[in-house]
């Protein structure tokens, strides 16, 4: 009992930990948030040119100057060539020029000319080829390095009679250069880096000769450098060295690829439809990495596909047709989910991400989860009265929830109420002071306040974008009639602001009691003294009434708005896309959301920026403690009747073994007693004797299936004259040793065992061939009685083998059908003897040859015999050729009478004469009529046993009833064919 109460306390800590604790996670499938331009062609590397432009190089020799400040394409370049590899300008006292690197044409020198493209010189390699590509090159030191096919070579700038590479690596006795591939360089210092299939080269451009190879045997494919160091990606391991070579470190990233990247501490390893990223800090852990799937198949093998916007915070991609801008804040490693709402309310800030409420108190580092939402409610606007909560669901209904501070007790307090619901849309909502709420409907405006909605503005109706509170007022952002202003249903249109149409937000500053507006072009400030421009613009939010936060279309732009005017102060988090509805200001912060980053806190003025955590854990103290109350009521409970109890289920289990003996009593009483008594307490030794009980039982009922399934397969035709005929007396005698209930079972299953194998040794092929013998002996006559007969037979026969032997059950069906077959072909066999046999009495009889019509009448009658023998197994055969089974059954064939004998006779060859009958049966009546007139009746006989047999019966098929009638054969043969089909 003390081991017992330990498990069950052990239990129960185990469940005080677990049970109040539920984590979820974001569903939200992994993304880059990308901005794509389509370029219309196929693309192949992208390379920087100064601050703002970028050369985007295609397959087919084209390059576009791309401006990353504007996202257009300001020039188009023709080479007429093929891939190209990279672009770097050089910009001289004589022009401009383009050194290009070109797929199997190598580097070549473009001047600029306008728009158009004047070859300069073509770089050949040492052994004055120029069929090499150019993957990778750069200046330093007046020498111009090239990464190729070929291997690292380079040109001095100041030979401008020589044309011709000079091979650095790999060092070749005979100058004649082999292929190698050098993807990549890199400089830091006077040291230039090369990524090659040999390894990472680092060469001393100071004192030239063979460069050093790190990392030998590794085929590198991309490097960049990162804070210092040289990151090099070689397959699956990214390795990273300092330029001292010391501190050196590798890293396995958990699966291949081609190009790596680096942006605001997160790797990207890139493949040709994928991209996997981690942050710095888990480049070691394999769960922390998120693969991202590509829309589009990214250039692997052109190697400069990927570099760092100088003036955006962006990563620029070329994929196969269109350039991918990345922002650098990605959403790939947030698992807060979806935020689709956000507001304050006395000293809280409210969140919805996931369709569950979570709440941030002021003070707190984290937001906490308060309640969970109806799944299939769309969530776009919330708002907080008191302990209600208001939302907007979408766009069509505002609802109301009771809530408290605890999560377990929001889950019990039932579903969200409808307030109000629309056809039109509801296009915002707003809150008041006094806790009214303020609902746009398209054209109109309403105000629900005690339970009771009432129109808000009866002047006008307005298409409300946006409310604010000031004091006791609301303010309303109209798309087209301004500012309104008021408390209640006193709304009025604030002067001056009907000259401004399509207004989006607006916000007050600390020197003013007139509110800043911002329409979809322009931000003004109070009473439109100053102006900026501001398109596109969708929120306007100030913590202090000095300094605004405007959300454009990417980022959030800065503003100081003073008596002096409006005054720009840069702009933050341009890669990000920010919800209007995910952003509101309290306390003196503004927040500032997006719907798959979460929410950043913005603490103004001095710009702090923090991104809120969010905590997914749903339990409380009052929820955990009312569960560990609960679950160790339940246990104690439990106990108390498990030890109640405990006699009683002994005593079950001894009753249980009690009947299983009487069970087994019955069957062999010998064998029962010799099973061993035990006390009732022994709980142990019960249950062993109840396992073996029911396992000896199991076995004898297999036992008794298996006799009866083998004693009906060996009683078979097919088995008493194909097979041993032993078979069917070792069944028999095994089934009376099992009956007289004092048997030792193992023994008989080893008994059966031996049967099982005499039966599975017999000879298939045997019975085959024997079967397939006597269907050619009268295949005609078989045929003609039962067409396709052969067919169904050879199928038949086919389904026996040795393997069906395995499976008794199946064994007995394929026998069964052809022991019908087999029974119908004896039949066959003994009447075509008959018919034979009459046929040569006849002859005798005319030739006076009294012995051979001895010997003749004896092979008829043995005939008979066998027939009699097989028809009188089967009492409905008997009955259908006009004998009374009630009385021949059991009657051997010599006490039937001469008559049924003659009528037998009749039925096995129906053109059978008086004459031999008989001579058959030496009857010595020599009156013509009677002759016939015995015949006749004879005949009569089988017509009325046939038609009450056969064509009375209703179930009878008619096509095969009249087949079998028309069937030029034996009656017994066709009463067979009746039966047997």
């Amino acid at each position: 009992m003390k081991a017992h109460t330990t498990h069950f306390c052990i239990l129960a800590c185990l469940l005080f930990f677990t049970t109040g604790c539920r984590e979820e996670n974001s569903s939200m499938p992994p993304s880059l948030n990308e901005e794509e331009m389509y370029m219309g062609c196929t693309l192949s590397s992208i390379s920087p040119d100064g601050d703002s432009i970028c050369m985007i190089g295609s397959e087919t020799g084209d390059i576009y100057r791309y401006c990353t400040a504007t996202g257009k394409v300001t020039d188009t370049l023709e080479t007429g060539t093929d891939r190209i590899y990279k672009v770097l300008t050089e910009r001289t006292d004589d022009g401009t020029y383009y050194w290009t690197g070109i797929r199997n044409m190598g580097l070549i020198r473009y001047r600029c000319t306008g728009k158009s493209l004047v070859m300069q010189g073509q770089l050949l390699m040492c052994n004055g080829k120029s069929r090499y590509s150019s993957y990778d090159f750069m200046m330093y030191g007046g020498r111009m390095y090239v990464a190729t096919s070929h291997g690292l070579m380079y040109k001095d700038l100041d030979d401008t009679a020589s044309n011709v590479l000079t091979l650095i690596y790999p060092d070749n006795n005979r100058g004649i250069p082999m292929p190698m591939r050098t993807v990549r360089l890199l400089r830091h210092g006077r040291f230039i880096y090369a990524a090659s299939a040999d390894g990472l080269l680092k060469y001393d451009t100071g004192k030239g000769g063979q460069p050093e190879i790190m990392h030998k045997g590794k085929s590198f494919s991309s490097m960049m450098e990162v804070n210092g160091k040289i990151h090099a990606l070689a397959g699956s391991v990214l390795y990273i060295d300092c330029p001292d070579g010391r501190h050196g470190s590798s890293h396995d990233i958990g699966g291949s690829a081609d190009i790596y990247h680096f942006a605001n501490g997160i790797h990207y390893f890139i493949s040709e439809d994928r991209i996997r990223v981690v942050r710095d800090e888990d480049i070691d852990s394999h769960d922390r990495y998120r693969t991202i799937p590509l829309r589009r198949k990214v250039r692997t093998e052109c190697h400069n596909i990927v570099m760092n916007s100088a003036v955006s915070p962006y990563s620029l991609l070329v994929t196969a047709d269109a350039l991918f801008g990345i922002p650098h804040h990605l959403d790939a490693f947030n698992t807060d989910g979806t935020a689709t709402a956000a507001c304050s309310a006395e000293g809280k800030s409210y969140f919805v991400t996931n369709n569950s409420l979570f709440v941030k108190r002021d003070g707190a580092e984290e937001a906490v989860r308060l309640a969970d939402l109806p799944k299939q409610d769309c969530v776009t606007d919330i708002m907080v009265a008191g302990k209600t909560l208001y939302y907007i669901n979408g766009k069509k209904e505002l609802k109301r929830k009771k809530i408290s501070g605890s999560f377990i007790v929001n889950g019990i307090t039932g579903a969200p109420s409808v307030v109000y619901s629309t056809p039109l849309g509801i296009t915002s909502a707003g809150i008041s002071g006094d806790g009214g709420i303020y609902i746009s409907v398209r054209d109109s405006m309403l105000l629900y306040k005690d339970n009771v909605i009432r129109l808000a503005c009866a002047a006008k109706m307005p298409y409300t974008n946006r409310f604010a509170v000031r004091g006791d007022s609301i303010f309303a952002a109209t798309l087209n009639h301004g500012v309104l202003c008021g408390r209640g249903t006193q709304l009025r249109l604030m002067d001056g602001t009907d000259r401004h149409k399509f207004i989006k937000d607006v916000a007050f500053t600390s020197f003013s009691d007139s509110p800043c507006i911002l329409t979809n072009h322009r931000l003004f400030s109070p009473c439109g003294k100053d102006s900026a421009e501001a398109k596109g613009f969708s929120r306007l939010l100030t913590a202090d009434g000095k300094t605004f936060y405007a959300l454009m279309e990417h980022g959030i732009s800065k503003y100081v708005i003073g008596k002096d005017g409006i005054h720009h102060i840069g702009d933050t988090l341009c890669d990000i896309r920010f919800s209007p509805s995910l952003s509101f200001t309290h306390a003196g912060k503004v927040y500032i959301g997006a719907p798959s980053l979460g929410i950043i806190e913005l603490d103004a003025p001095g710009n702090k920026a923090q991104w809120i955590k969010f905590n997914h854990s749903v339990y409380t103290f009052d929820y955990k403690t009312i569960m560990f109350i609960f679950i160790i009521v339940c246990l104690s409970v439990g106990f108390f009747y498990w030890h109640r109890n405990r006699n009683r289920m002994d005593f079950s289990k001894y009753k249980n073994w009690e009947d299983i003996q009487k069970k087994i009593e019955n069957i062999n009483p010998e064998h029962a007693k010799r099973m061993a008594p035990t006390p009732p307490r022994e709980t142990e030794t019960i249950e062993r004797l109840c396992n073996e009980g029911n396992i000896w039982l199991k076995k004898h009922k297999k036992l008794e299936n298996d006799i009866e399934l083998y004693k009906e397969l060996t009683a078979l035709t097919v088995f008493e004259k194909m097979c041993n005929q032993d078979l069917y007396s070792k069944i028999c005698g095994l089934e009376t040793t099992v009956m007289k209930k004092d048997f030792n079972l193992d023994l008989c299953l080893n008994e059966l065992d031996e049967i099982k194998k005499e039966i599975r040794s017999i000879d298939i092929e045997r019975i085959k061939t024997r079967i397939k013998g006597m269907y050619k002996e009268c295949r005609k006559r078989t045929e003609d009685i039962n067409p396709g007969f052969g067919n169904r037979l050879d199928s038949d026969l086919e389904g026996i083998d040795n393997s069906v032997l395995k499976d008794i059950s199946k064994t007995l069906e394929a026998f069964k059908r052809l022991d019908k077959k087999l029974l119908f072909l004896t039949v066959m066999q003994e009447t075509k003897t008959i018919s034979e046999r009459m046929k040569s009495i006849s002859v005798s009889n005319k030739e006076n040859k009294n012995e051979d019509v001895d010997n003749t009448k004896e092979e008829i009658k043995g005939c008979i015999e066998r027939l009699y023998t097989i028809l009188s197994t089967k009492t409905d055969l008997l009955g259908t050729i006009g004998l009374k089974p009630s009385k021949t059954e059991g009657v051997s064939f010599d006490k039937i009478t001469g008559k049924e004998k003659a009528l037998i006779l009749l039925m096995a060859d129906k053109k059978t004469n008086w004459e031999g009958i008989k001579v058959l049966y030496e009857i010595n009546d020599e009156t013509k009529d009677k002759d016939e007139n015995m015949l006749k009746n004879l005949r009569t006989t089988f017509s009325k046993v046939k038609t009450k047999h056969i064509d009375d019966d209703k179930h009878v098929n008619k096509d095969k009833l009249k087949r079998i009638n028309e069937a030029d054969a034996d009656s017994i043969s066709r009463c067979l064919l009746y039966i047997i089909e």
